[in-house]
């Protein structure tokens, strides 16, 4: 039989193998290249331009914790609370100051305990560096004892505190 001409419709192929630069992203249709047709690994991070996938590309449940780069808070295991010594506090003010191990690490929160609920205390919190990329956060507790009689001899004890997380740099 003779040979059939072949006209300009366009018309498809299925193969293994194409070669390097024969057929670039224009010449793909829509939906041409599926789960199934990709090999195992064949596409790693070089491959993706940045920004490419986004939250919405990526199915519920499928990144776990080991997928997560260092640096990045994954559990618990992560947050540490760093705490004052204590300040025993008389008539005067006092204040006490506590901070993240380093600038690295970020602050959740922070506060001042007072060591007695009957103790009448004024406290006031004053966070610094939160936002400092040179310079650990730190929480700073100033406490003045209201104790009506004789606050020398009636002292209250304040602790400053702050929990952060643990993110590894340089």
């Amino acid at each position: 039989t003779p040979r059939q001409p072949i006209g300009a419709a366009p018309f498809a192929i299925e193969t293994l193998f194409v070669a390097p630069g024969a057929v670039d992203t224009a010449a793909l249709q829509d939906d041409a290249v599926t789960r199934p047709k990709i090999a195992d690994d064949a596409i790693g991070t070089f491959q993706i331009e940045n920004n490419t996938v986004t939250s919405t590309d990526i199915r519920d449940g499928t990144i776990i914790t080991a997928d997560i780069a260092p640096g990045i808070y994954r559990t618990k295991a992560d947050l540490y609370e760093v705490t004052g010594p204590g300040i025993s506090i008389g008539a005067a003010p006092l204040n006490e100051t506590v901070e993240c191990s380093d600038s690295n690490d970020l602050p959740v929160s922070g506060g001042c305990r007072a060591g007695t609920a009957n103790s009448l205390l004024a406290t006031s919190v004053i966070d610094s560096n939160w936002t400092s990329t040179t310079d650990p956060a730190s929480v700073t507790c100033t406490g003045v004892n209201l104790t009506p009689t004789n606050p020398g001899s009636n002292r209250v004890s304040l602790q400053a505190y702050i929990i952060c997380v643990n993110v590894p740099g340089p």
